[in-house]
């Protein structure tokens, strides 16, 4: 299995002095960033929609085997609630299309009111295009069942593991050749979780071909810690 390891975002000041060297310009987060770790989780695509030039410029300041996660724009996932949204989805998709090989999971990030809808899961599968990787983040308890689950195997979607808290065992989907995991509590994580995170992985390693893993941002800026940690995995 391949495990690749990131933070959610990587344009945060508080970690010049600490993770970015004294000194960094916002404008070479991303390049020092990427030195250092495989990939990030994009979240500010969520509220702006993104566009080709940006997506060039990020891909223009990372090297070979880097990946992007990038979660779907609001306009899909909390206004459409992923019906009828073909347009919007092409058009979010398509201002990816600059990131090339450099274009991992998409993540679609439902809001937590948005009750089940299998029909609507199944046709907006359906629609997406064929050879991508797509993870969705269900946040209302109905959506937690097998049914669910199979939709998703049937059409290659992740389900996403989010874990708010590290206190039990964790159990991360594997409904795709690849996991997505979103580790949702603050680090620094003691003995007893990193034991947990350590388990789920190693749980997953004969399920999917590739885990995607991404650690909260905190403001102390103890995320990268995390993430160096989870890589020697």
């Amino acid at each position: 299995m391949i495990l690749y390891a990131g933070t959610s975002g990587f344009g945060y000041r508080q970690w010049v002095g600490g993770f970015y060297p004294k000194g960094t310009k916002p404008a070479d987060y991303l390049a020092h960033y990427a030195s250092v770790f495989r990939t990030v989780e994009i979240n500010h695509t969520f509220r702006r929609f993104p566009t080709p030039s940006l997506t060039r410029k990020w891909r223009d300041a990372t090297p070979e085997g880097f990946r992007f996660a990038v979660k779907a724009n609001l306009r899909i996932t909390h206004r459409a609630r992923l019906a009828d949204a073909g347009e919007v989805t092409r058009d979010f998709l398509g201002a990816l299309e600059p990131l090339g090989d450099r274009l991992g999971p998409v993540l679609f990030q439902c809001p937590p009111w948005f009750r089940r809808d299998d029909d609507r899961l199944a046709g907006f599968l359906e629609a997406l295009p064929g050879g991508g990787r797509f993870a969705f983040e269900f946040r209302h308890p109905s959506w937690q069942c097998a049914e669910v689950r199979r939709i998703c195997r049937d059409g290659g979607a992740a389900l996403v593991g989010a874990f708010g808290t590290l206190a039990e065992e964790l159990a991360a989907p594997a409904t795709a050749a690849f996991a997505y995991v979103r580790l949702r509590r603050d680090p620094p994580y003691d003995e007893a979780e990193q034991a947990r995170i350590a388990a789920m992985l190693d749980g997953l390693r004969e399920r999917v071909r590739e885990t995607w893993l991404y650690v909260k941002h905190d403001g102390p800026g103890l995320a990268p810690a995390a993430v160096s940690w989870i890589q020697g995995l």
